[in-house]
C-alpha cells in the first residue's frame, strides 16, 4: 500500500507505516514522485513474493534431501549380531556423511553360513550425484559377490559395469574382503582405497598388505589382484575411509594416519560399537568446531579370543 495524504508530519507518517504502508505520499500529489514510489512498491512486492517461493522451493529441497538421507541411512545394514553362535566375532561400521548426502558406504553380509562379505567404498565428489552413484555401486558389488566370485574377479565385474555408461566420469574406491569365520582367513582386494588396519592384542598397528589397483569406474578392461592374510584369534580389522585421517581442526592441521593408529593402538580391548563412537568424539573434538569436509566413515570386525 502506497499512503497519500494531506498530512505529511512524522507522527502520521510512522502511524501509516505500522498500519502496513509501503511508503508515504504528501498532497500536494507530484505524479512524478507518485510514480516512482508505486513502481518502486510494485518491486517490492514481486521481490517479496519471489522471496516466498524460492523459500517454499528450498524448504521443499531440504524436505526431500531428508528423505533421501533416510533412504541412504536406511540401505547400510544396522543388524550387527548376524554371526552364528560357534563364530565369536564383534562387529560394528557406521557412516557419517558431510552433508545431507554421502559417498560414502559400508557393507557387510554373510555369503554362506562360514563367510562373510566386508565392504567399504568412497565416491567421488558429494551431494546427490555421489548418492546415488554410492548406491549403484554398493548394489552392484552385492549381487556380483552373492554369486560366488571371488575378491578380485567382483571387482574386475563390478568396475566393468560402473565403466560402461559413466557420462560424468564419477569413480569409487573400494575394499571388498571375504572372511572365513572357520579360520579367520580374509582373501580381499583393493581398489584404489585406503588399505585397512590390523591390530592385534598387543596394539600393534598394521596396514594390510597387496596391490592397491586402481579405482573402479575408469577403465573397464582394468585387472585386480587380490591377496590373503589371516585374523587370529583377539585380533580386529578396521576399514575407514579418509574423512577420518583428513579432518582438519582450526589450525588446518590433519587429523593424520599417525593419530589415528595411536588410537587404534589403545584400543585392543574396547568392543567395536564403543571403539568407533569414541573414535567419532575423538575426530569431532580434535576438529574444534570446524565443519565436516568429508564423509566418515568406518568399520571394526573383531574375533574374539
Amino acid at each position: 500500500t502506497v499512503m497519500v495524504s494531506a498530512y505529511g508530519n512524522m507522527k502520521n507518517i510512522r502511524s501509516a507505516m505500522n498500519h502496513g504502508a509501503y511508503d508515504f505520499v504528501t498532497k500536494p500529489i507530484d505524479f512524478a514522485d507518485l510514480e516512482a514510489t508505486i513502481k518502486k512498491a510494485i518491486k517490492e512486492i514481486e521481490l517479496q513474493k519471489l522471496a516466498a517461493r524460492t523459500k517454499k522451493k528450498l524448504e521443499q529441497i531440504q524436505k526431500e534431501l531428508h528423505a533421501a538421507s533416510e533412504v541412504q541411512q536406511s540401505i547400510l545394514p544396522k543388524k550387527f549380531s548376524i554371526f552364528p553362535p560357534e563364530y565369536p566375532f564383534d562387529l560394528y561400521a557406521e557412516m557419517i556423511p558431510a552433508k545431507e548426502v554421502g559417498g560414502d558406504f559400508y557393507d557387510f553380509f554373510m555369503l554362506d553360513n562360514d563367510h562373510l562379505g566386508l565392504v567399504i567404498g568412497d565416491v567421488s565428489g558429494k551431494g546427490m550425484a555421489s548418492a546415488l552413484f554410492m548406491a549403484i555401486s554398493r548394489t552392484l558389488l552385492k549381487a556380483v559377490a552373492h554369486k560366488g566370485y571371488p575378491p578380485a574377479d567382483c571387482l574386475e565385474q563390478v568396475n566393468y559395469l560402473l565403466s560402461q555408461d559413466n557420462p560424468t566420469c564419477m569413480f569409487v574406491t573400494l575394499f571388498y574382503g571375504v572372511l572365513d569365520l572357520s579360520s579367520g582367513d580374509l582373501i580381499y582386494c583393493n581398489g584404489g582405497h585406503n588399505f585397512p588396519y590390523l591390530v592385534n592384542s598387543k596394539g600393534t598397528v598394521s596396514a594390510l598388505g597387496g596391490s592397491s589397483n586402481i579405482a573402479l569406474g575408469i577403465l573397464e578392461d582394468a585387472k585386480f589382484e587380490s591377496s590373503t592374510i589371516r585374523i587370529e584369534d583377539g585380533q580386529q580389522l578396521v576399514l575407514y575411509t579418509d574423512g577420518i585421517t583428513e579432518a582438519i581442526n582450526q589450525q588446518f592441521e590433519e587429523f593424520s594416519e599417525e593419530k589415528f593408529r595411536a588410537y587404534l593402538s589403545g584400543c585392543v580391548h574396547t568392543p567395536a560399537r564403543e571403539m568407533i563412537k569414541e573414535l567419532i568424539r575423538e575426530v569431532n573434538q580434535f576438529a574444534a568446531g570446524m565443519p565436516q569436509a568429508d564423509d566418515i566413515t568406518t568399520l571394526v570386525i573383531r574375533r574374539m579370543a
